[in-house]
């Protein structure tokens, strides 16, 4: 499993199965079709967010900038994303009131380690598709 090590040198997994596999059991009947919807719409969402928070960045937008990390750090949490949503809380922190000068530097983070949790998600979801496909059921792959 990838790992993001923070500023602080603990390491972080990509994505927490034991908090992914809480979210998978919550969902019920067709767990995995409703899986592969919600991760397709955290891909849009991420990506989305991401060229929001990049634009307000570079036309100095303070408050849209903090609103898209502080959307990225729940949304990351609720999939599982534990470094994500740790490095889009410490974004949202840094721009609560100003743009500090290592908002850019803050936001490649937040880009890279989104970009590590997407492509997890997104192998995640074509397994959970092929399941869907051969009418299987089961957990989270890992």
């Amino acid at each position: 499993m990838d790992t993001f090590t923070q500023a602080d040198g603990a390491a972080l997994p990509t994505l927490d199965f034991d908090e992914f596999q809480k979210l998978y059991t919550s969902l019920g009947r067709r767990a995995d079709q409703k899986l592969a919807t919600l991760v397709a719409s955290f891909i849009q969402s991420a990506t989305d967010l991401l060229a929001e928070a990049r634009e307000a960045l570079a036309v100095g937008d303070r408050e849209t900038l903090h609103r898209a990390a502080h959307t990225l750090k729940a949304t990351a949490a609720m999939m599982g994303a534990p470094a994500l949503s740790g490095l889009a809380r410490d974004l949202e922190w840094a721009t609560k009131e100003r743009l500090p000068p290592t908002a850019v530097d803050e936001l490649t983070r937040v880009e890279a380690e989104c970009l590590r949790v997407c492509t997890a998600l997104a192998a995640v979801q074509r397994e959970v598709l092929t399941r869907c496909d051969s009418h299987e059921q089961g957990g989270i792959p890992q």
